[in-house]
């Protein structure tokens, strides 16, 4: 950071004779240098913790430029700082010596033992344990990120946002800060799966305990993208380029991720008859931002980069995202309507429902073919490449076959369904008399219902609705078949 800076004063006192910034400038400069150096005096603690301020130093060449001293000096005063750290490490290293060979044989005597006893893999697993610590990582980001962000405010040209970019991408010039990067988008990605859960539900009391919605998933697929693309090879600016598309398709999947937390509050709350409102105020608000901040990601990408096959990709899934929320929200919108606004049920309302969702998935359909469609066309140009056809593949398999067969599934079961209760009995007065029990699907009394062949009672509203998913009895787990009136035994006719 000392070194940056001497730079960007030597290039300043050449551009500018009366520099207006100069007193905010060695003010922010003076203030980062001090702060590093509290935090290394706060975080290590040993004998020789008195050497620590040695650190302070490098404010030399800060303090010489305030008081007006030659831009020429600030080298050698940095070098002098650097002599006096060198020094004092030496010093510190030289006291630490007996304690150093001491722990060097007690890790080595270590290590034999435990490789003796259990292997070179545990041996492996423990040292990863011990080294791959996710809160290390994450507070070596922000310590590179905060020096790294000073080193640009000072000459920054632009909204803050790009000046949050530059520093970010910045800071991704090494696997192994690509890897802090990673475990930083990780816990922002936890963050704010927590942060849905607690706007949903009011309180932490439901921990969300599946894994795809920990945030590793979106730190995995960051590090992915980050070595496929190469990044810590590009140079700045086309590093802070590739960085903001890598982050729009981390923020595409952490948006699903939400939505697969909310689908499930949202339906829950449309079935029952709670009427607190800040419930259903929440779960709107988390609905209506993942409808609409989607098709905003969408169009800011859409304006910044030229759209091809891989852009694409990443359109659709955004434009998924809310075409799904949409959908939630008319089958939400339905179902409150039923249970507050009538007041008998709405026999249809299951049909209804089905007619909404199968629009939704049509719309995705469509959408689907629609990339598939880029993709086909931009094989006819010379972009075209082995990676784009498998990933061309890997989309049609599971975005458009998978979905055809999901729909038609669904067909034919309601068509079968719809069928098989056109032809079932009505259940008789005495019939009903003789099962005296409730409807075992919905426990609610039986003052009308319908007869299966494995002679088993149920509302004929209900039983359809159970036939949509599976075409089994749901006592006996007898294939419901359509009963011919000469199968029918003659106490029963």
């Amino acid at each position: 950071m000392s070194k940056y800076y001497i730079q960007v004063e030597a290039s300043l006192a050449k551009m500018f004779e009366a520099d207006p910034s100069f007193a905010h400038r060695q003010a922010a400069a003076f203030v980062a240098h001090a702060l590093l150096a509290g935090i290394v005096f706060v975080l290590l603690d040993s004998p020789y913790r008195p050497l620590l301020p040695l650190l302070s130093c490098y404010t030399l060449p800060v303090l010489a430029r305030i008081l007006d001293f030659p831009v020429d000096v600030l080298e050698a005063l940095h070098n002098f700082g650097n002599a006096l750290m060198c020094i004092g490490v030496a010093y510190y290293l030289y006291g630490q010596l007996p304690a150093l060979v001491t722990f060097v044989k007690d890790t080595y005597v270590d290590t034999m033992l435990l490789t003796i006893r259990y292997g070179w893999l545990t041996l492996a697993t423990l040292f990863w344990n011990k080294v791959f610590v996710p809160t290390h990582f994450l507070a070596f980001w922000l310590i590179e990120f905060a020096v790294k962000l000073t080193e640009s405010y000072p000459i920054r040209d632009g909204p803050w946002y790009l000046l949050v970019l530059h520093s970010s991408s910045a800071v991704c010039a090494s696997p192994v800060t690509l890897i802090a990067s990673s475990v930083t988008v990780a816990y922002f990605a936890r963050a704010t799966l927590v942060g849905a859960q607690v706007l949903l539900h009011g309180t932490l009391a439901y921990p969300n305990d599946n894994p795809i919605h920990s945030g590793r998933m979106e730190g995995l697929t960051m590090l992915l993208l980050a070595l496929q693309t190469g990044l810590t090879e590009l140079h700045l600016p086309g590093r802070a380029a590739v960085l903001l598309v890598i982050l729009f398709i981390v923020t595409s999947s952490l948006l699903q991720s939400v939505l697969e937390i909310t689908e499930p509050v949202v339906l829950a709350l449309s079935a029952s008859q709670t009427r607190n409102v800040s419930r259903h105020m929440r779960a709107l608000i988390a609905c209506v931002f993942l409808a609409v901040f989607p098709v905003w990601l969408a169009l800011q990408l859409a304006a910044l980069y030229s759209v091809d096959f891989w852009m694409m990709i990443v359109l659709s899934s955004c434009v998924l995202t809310s075409v799904q929320v949409c959908g939630l929200l008319v089958v939400y919108g339905l179902a409150v309507y039923d249970i507050f606004h009538r007041t008998e049920p709405w026999e249809s309302l299951d049909d209804v429902v089905y007619v909404t969702r199968a629009i939704t998935k049509g719309l995705e359909f469509i959408v689907a073919v629609f990339v598939v469609g880029v993709g086909l066309w931009e094989s006819t140009t010379d972009k075209w490449n082995w990676t784009n056809a498998s990933i061309l593949l890997v989309h049609c398999y599971f975005n458009v076959w998978q979905r055809v067969q999901a729909g038609w599934k669904s067909f034919v079961l309601r068509r079968e369904a719809l069928r098989k209760m056109q032809t079932l009995p009505e259940a008789s007065a005495e019939e009903l008399r003789r099962h005296n029990d409730v409807c075992a699907i919905c426990y609610s009394e039986m003052k009308a219902g319908c007869r299966t062949s494995c002679q088993h009672f149920f509302h004929r509203a209900c039983l359809r609705k159970w036939l949509y998913i599976q075409d089994k009895c749901p006592l006996c787990h007898t294939p419901v078949t359509v009963e011919d009136e000469h199968d029918v035994p003659a106490g029963m006719s």
